[in-house]
């Protein structure tokens, strides 16, 4: 029997080509600092900004002033002052806003200092009483009058000037009056006002906000560096599945010592488990496999 044996592997990848040569350095752009500080060190290209002007360092340095020329060149001015514009129209006014919280009550005032001591006044007893034991300046009041005693007593009636004086005597009953007309309802009596609250302690003034300078002019681009050495190629992709198998080819004779024993209907060739498969009829069972390196 005659063989034919089929190599289907795939070629081999070719190597990759040699890098082509780094470009040029390009120029280097300024580098941004922000605010002048005169704690920091400064190198050449470092750009700072200084009341509204913008400058660049040409001479390493910590300290030196921006308007010192050896060591830093203007970038950009500062702009004037554009004049002011026309009076705008009057806005609507705004709707109400919400109520403030209340204060909070003040801190309590320092005592005042110990007042003179006043002379003795009258001491209010009530109605007069046998068993009660009065002291000089106790005032009571008995039969319609009033008497203030003069000194200490129990059981003295107030009619023993010894002990008693007279301070008001009893009013004699008067006429009575004609009947008045009736007077109109009374308004109800006001709520007394709140106690004021404690005044609050006077916020300082906010010192006052310094005019913003005008933005200045902005520098021209820097030029574009060469473009850099390509990066390296990545790394190959995952093999791609099979395609779907092709149509069965034309059938070519089979012979065992020149003799024909068919025709071969089929032959697969799997590539990946490196077999090659003959068959004269479609169920394979009259067929050959055989396999190779």
């Amino acid at each position: 029997m005659a063989l034919v044996i089929f190599d289907v592997e795939d070629g081999a990848t070719g190597s990759q080509g040699p890098a082509g040569p780094a470009g040029a350095q390009g120029p280097e752009g300024l580098v941004w600092r922000s605010t002048y500080n005169a704690s920091t060190a400064y190198v050449v290209d470092d750009a700072v900004a200084y009341l509204g002007e913008s400058f660049v360092c040409v001479q390493a340095n910590t300290g030196q002033a921006t308007s010192n020329a050896a060591y830093w060149a203007l970038l950009a001015a500062k702009g004037t002052t554009g004049s002011a514009g026309p009076q705008g129209a009057q806005g609507d006014q705004g709707v109400q806003g919400p109520q403030g919280n209340a204060g909070s009550n003040g801190s309590n005032g320092s005592q005042g200092a110990q007042g003179v001591q006043g002379e003795k006044g009258m001491d209010w007893k009530g109605a007069y009483a046998g068993g009660t034991t009065y002291q000089a300046d106790d005032v009571s009041t008995y039969g319609g009058k009033t008497y203030i005693c003069l000194q200490t007593s129990t059981g003295n009636a107030t009619s023993n000037s010894s002990f008693w004086s007279l301070v008001a005597d009893k009013g004699d009953t008067g006429a009575a009056g004609p009947q008045g007309a009736a007077g109109p309802a009374g308004s109800d009596g006001d709520d007394g006002a709140d106690g004021a609250a404690g005044a609050q302690g006077a916020t300082g003034a906010q010192g006052a906000t310094g005019a913003a300078g005008a933005a200045g002019a902005q520098g021209p681009e820097g030029a574009q560096g060469a473009t850099g050495a390509q990066g390296a190629t990545g790394a190959a992709g995952s093999n791609g599945s099979n395609g779907a198998q092709g149509p069965a080819g034309p059938g070519i004779a089979m012979t065992v010592d020149m003799t024909p024993i068919g025709v071969a209907q089929y032959m697969i060739v799997d590539s990946l488990a490196k077999t090659v498969t003959f068959s004269i009829d479609p169920a394979g069972s009259n067929g050959v496999q055989m396999a190779f390196p």
